[in-house]
């Protein structure tokens, strides 16, 4: 019997070749969905990181202006060596932050702290313009040497220096050259040392509408075109060898700062006493020069906002500022975190303590 023998199709001719519509639809659907949950999550996930970057960077800057601020007025009244500033004339009245003069710094010396209270302009601080200043918020003015010193031979022309002892000093210009040696002419207690040299400064911290100003003020097209409040700062310094008020911005951020001060009438460094005798009771700002002299305490409130804002965010908060009340937010999309703290002005406490 013949045996008829059929040769199978190779595997490959039953193989489909290609895709049909509703395949390649379905697959293009899946990609899509695929693709947007990716994009969703990366997007979600960046605004997430900016969130927490921007809220980081917020409570980095707000503690980083407390802990500025406090260094500074801890040293308020630091004069090196000299032991007698609480004996100094007290000035008839509140001088001007701004006095580059020798003799008018020097009386300026009992004065260690002053300040001004939400001024709605910056008229009494003649060198601060009141388009750089945001109307409503403190003021401060703090007076100290250098905790360092400088070498004879390395002062500046045209900065302020003192040469403190414990019961004399020179207060001068670096006018004379480099080394100015009839003007610095203390000695310590061999007589032949040179007695140390401490830069003198004049310290005006104040809130700015703007951190970098086209010109001399701040515009609505400053920060490129979105403002960003600052706390800066008026430096007595030199500019080309000539004594001038050098601005110095510090913190961006804050949008308020509020200052209250403690006074000392009992001559025990603690804010005890008040003009209505009072305990432990602190100001907006002490009612006469004899009272500014009588600081020995500051407590410190700084509103900080992030730089950029949080979308969908919208901020209806109420934030305390101490004796300057309560302040609610605009109810925009910047989030905000209040600061505050109390420091002890060491030095002019400290000479008062039996």
């Amino acid at each position: 019997m013949k045996r008829t023998l059929y040769r199978s199709q190779p595997s490959s001719s039953r193989r489909q070749q290609g895709l049909s519509l509703v395949e390649l639809m379905v697959a293009l659907t899946i990609g899509l969905v695929l693709t947007t949950g990716l994009v969703t999550m990366i997007t979600n996930s960046n605004q997430g990181y900016r969130e927490l970057s921007n809220a980081s960077r917020q409570l980095e800057n707000g503690r980083y202006a407390v802990q500025l601020l406090k260094e500074s007025i801890q040293h308020a009244g630091f004069y090196g060596e000299y032991g007698d500033a609480d004996t100094l004339t007290v000035p008839a009245s509140l001088p001007s932050p701004c006095l580059t003069a020798v003799a008018d710094i020097d009386d300026t010396l009992p004065l260690h702290i002053q300040g001004y209270n939400a001024p709605a302009t910056a008229a009494s601080v003649s060198c601060l313009d009141n388009a750089n200043h945001v109307a409503g918020t403190d003021i401060l003015v703090v007076r100290r040497t250098t905790t360092s010193t400088t070498a004879l031979g390395s002062l500046a022309e045209g900065k302020v220096y003192m040469q403190p002892r414990a019961t004399s000093f020179v207060l001068d210009v670096a006018d004379n050259g480099p080394d100015n040696p009839t003007t610095f002419n203390l000695t310590k207690r061999d007589g032949v040392t040179t007695a140390d040299i401490r830069d003198f400064r004049v310290e005006i911290y104040y809130v700015s509408p703007c951190n970098v100003h086209t010109g001399d003020t701040c515009t609505d097209s400053s920060d490129d075109g979105n403002p960003i409040p600052t706390l800066k700062r008026l430096l007595l310094s030199t500019v080309g060898g000539a004594t001038t008020m050098v601005t110095e911005p510090l913190v961006e951020g804050i949008e308020n700062f509020q200052v209250e001060y403690g006074i000392d009438r009992s001559g025990n460094g603690i804010p005890n006493e008040s003009a209505g005798g009072a305990s432990d009771e602190y100001v907006v700002a002490p009612a006469t020069v004899a009272d500014w002299m009588n600081v020995v305490s500051a407590r410190l409130y700084l509103l900080a906002r992030n730089t950029e804002i949080s979308p969908a965010y919208k901020n209806k908060k109420t934030y305390n500022l101490g004796l300057a009340g309560s302040i609610a937010a605009p109810g925009d999309a910047y989030k905000r975190h209040l600061f505050s703290s109390t420091v002890r002005l060491v030095n002019p406490a400290g000479r008062r303590e039996s």
